[in-house]
């Protein structure tokens, strides 16, 4: 049973998060995750080997986790401990803002009841980009939780923690005058949220955009060599634009992209150019740089046909003929993109192992002997990942037969039931599989998503990197490529 002298200054020295890491990293199966993080839940004194295991073991089975929590905190009612690890994990932020009511009146001078308050502040309304039911119903909460931010900051336990929940809540209030010497000093101190494209952020907000724009060099420089001038330059506009467009400030927006050196060359910024006016209201402008986009040679359609800046413009009858020249521009490159991709097309044997599927089975290569295999290397967690499978799902219901396999790879990320859940709810169609990290790495994985074309004799002969506009278009020249050797 969890003891009253849980959190004592004295760690075991095999219930450290070194030894945490080592003890997960090989395994694969839930079951056997679950079992470890509980005997780290049980067994460690040190309070963030405790939450690191406790957040495994909720993300792969939260529902055990509270069991056990909840079981705990009737046996131990008193313990502020206990109380403070199964309101963590509860599903329902009000209850768990209740808890860290609970602990700080309990002991106000213990960082993990404010940890717990704020933190549920933090994610669940201060950072939101768009409100929801829930963040409605803490926005009235908070009226009574202001003071506990201050209260927190005072007692000097974390002021990195600290400064970080005051400046989400000034940001929150608007009151970007008391954010400012709030992330001023957060980037002073080395603070790892504290980054000068934050500030540059905040600098727009203020209407100092000279100082924004220093701001957002600041950043760009840290990079050094690793980002060339020239995409130093389109980062840096990318991050100025989108800063400006979070204020609303279309104009201001507008006439930066107009004052660029060559605009009229700049697709793409063309094309920013013509949604801006779209957003302003301006369908005119809006098309007339749509326009000129696509007499410069931009040919993303689909970017086209989703962007909901432009959304306004669909019913207009100018919209088809847009749409159109841009089709034109993509159909007629069809032949380069073909070319590019057949000159990165690689000769490589597949590493030795094996991937696991749902129930744990394992998955060999001469499984699909005969067939092209694509694999998409993911995770829930990375953004690209999620734009990417919409792609791979339509291909494989228009294409998938058993002469093209197509399976998406979960990796870098513990448990299988996430993944497994995420593929489900969303309906895809392409198979399930898991893989180690290091299976992963022997691929050559660094970033997700990752993809490979795999073909009938079983040699990698295609990879990439990321998400684009043109993925539906590979996987069908990859694809039909290996089909006709």
């Amino acid at each position: 049973m969890l003891c009253l002298a849980l959190f004592s200054s004295n760690t075991l020295a095999e219930y450290t998060l070194q030894s945490f890491r080592e003890a997960t990293t090989p395994v694969d199966s839930d079951e056997d995750l679950v079992r470890i993080c509980k005997d780290f839940c049980e067994n460690a004194e040190d309070i963030d080997v405790i939450r690191n295991a406790q957040s495994m073991w909720s993300d792969i089975d939260n529902a055990s986790a509270l069991k056990h929590y909840s079981d705990l905190r009737q046996q131990q009612p008193d313990s502020k401990e206990i109380l403070y690890l199964y309101g963590r994990i509860l599903e329902d932020p009000l209850e768990q803002i209740r808890i860290g009511r609970e602990i700080i009146k309990n002991d106000a001078t213990w960082e993990y009841g404010y940890r717990l308050l704020l933190a549920i502040y933090d994610q669940h309304l201060l950072t939101l980009a768009e409100p929801d039911e829930v963040s409605e119903k803490l926005a009235i909460e908070l009226e009574a939780d202001k003071a506990y931010f201050d209260k927190f900051a005072a007692l000097d336990l974390d002021p990195e923690f600290a400064a970080r929940m005051m400046f989400d809540y000034q940001m929150y209030s608007n009151d970007y005058e008391a954010a400012l010497p709030i992330i001023e000093n957060g980037i002073e101190a080395g603070y790892r949220w504290a980054m000068q494209s934050t500030l540059g952020d905040l600098l727009v907000k203020l209407g100092r955009n000279d100082e924004a724009r220093e701001a957002f060099a600041s950043e760009l420089e840290l990079y050094g060599p690793a980002i060339p001038e020239d995409q130093k330059s389109e980062i840096f506009t990318s991050m100025y634009i989108s800063s400006l467009r979070d204020i609303d400030d279309f104009s201001g927006a507008t006439e930066y992209l107009l004052s660029i050196e060559g605009i009229d060359t700049k697709c793409h910024r063309l094309y920013d150019i013509a949604c801006l006016y779209s957003l302003s209201g301006d369908a005119d402008n809006a098309f007339t740089y749509l326009n000129k986009a696509a007499k410069c040679g931009f040919d993303e359609v689909r970017k086209s046909k989703a962007d909901q800046d432009l959304v306004s413009l669909h019913d207009d009858p100018r919209w088809e003929g847009y749409v159109s020249a841009v089709q034109a521009n993509w159909d007629s490159g069809a032949e380069e993109r073909r070319g590019a991709l057949m000159s990165e097309k690689v000769d490589k044997p597949i590493p030795q192992g094996n991937f696991t599927d749902v129930n744990g089975e394992v998955v060999q290569f001469s499984d699909f002997a005969g067939s092209v295999v694509v694999l998409d290397f993911w995770a829930t967690w990375c953004g690209p990942c999620r734009m990417a499978m919409p792609v791979i799902d339509e291909f494989v219901k228009k294409n998938g037969n058993d002469k093209i396999k197509v399976f998406s790879v979960n990796t870098f990320e513990k448990g299988r039931k996430k993944a497994s859940d995420f593929m489900v709810e969303n309906e895809y169609a392409m198979g399930l599989l898991f893989s180690s990290d290091d299976y992963s790495r022997a691929f050559g994985v660094s970033g997700i998503p990752h993809l490979c074309v795999i073909d009938r004799n079983g040699k990698i002969r295609f990879e990439h990197i990321g998400y684009t506009e043109d993925l539906y278009e590979n996987l069908q020249i990859w694809t039909q490529d290996l089909l006709n050797d």
